[in-house]
């Protein structure tokens, strides 16, 4: 168990780790940001900020996140004022953390599939999980 954990959490890594040239090429959405609140900021409350932080004129609440991270991604309005909705939203409800583009994100597998190459073998002498069903 405590193998696969550690194959799990070197594959996350390395997908991130990957290619900060991938990260670069990003699509940005055009008006839509994710926005964060503080962590400690009840999950039952984003809601609430959130539709705050947007109201009626500043932009649509698209999604909230509530529990990894505590936030929403919101659609802005074009203000005629020439102000920037973002900064808008954060007068608007200083419990904001901060304000991101939203971007569209790719991740592009290499051909053949993941890590090495050929079959997968088990070493002899390795032990094995046995279903005493089957």
């Amino acid at each position: 168990m405590r193998i696969c954990a550690t194959l799990l959490a070197s594959s996350v890594a390395a997908m991130v780790m990957a290619s900060p040239a991938a990260a670069q090429s990003a699509d940005k959405i055009s008006n839509q940001y994710i926005c964060t609140f503080a962590r400690s900021m009840p999950g039952a409350d984003v809601r609430n900020e959130a539709a705050k932080a947007a109201g009626p004129v500043l932009g649509q609440v698209l999604f909230t996140y509530e529990h990894a991270i505590k936030g929403f991604a919101v659609h802005t309005a074009a203000l005629s004022n020439g102000r920037s909705a973002v900064a808008e939203m954060k007068r608007a409800n200083p419990k904001i953390a901060g304000c991101e583009q939203d971007q569209v994100m790719k991740i592009v597998a290499r051909p053949g599939g993941g890590g090495g190459g050929g079959a997968e073998q088990t070493p002899p002498g390795s032990p094995r999980s046995v279903d005493p069903s089957t």
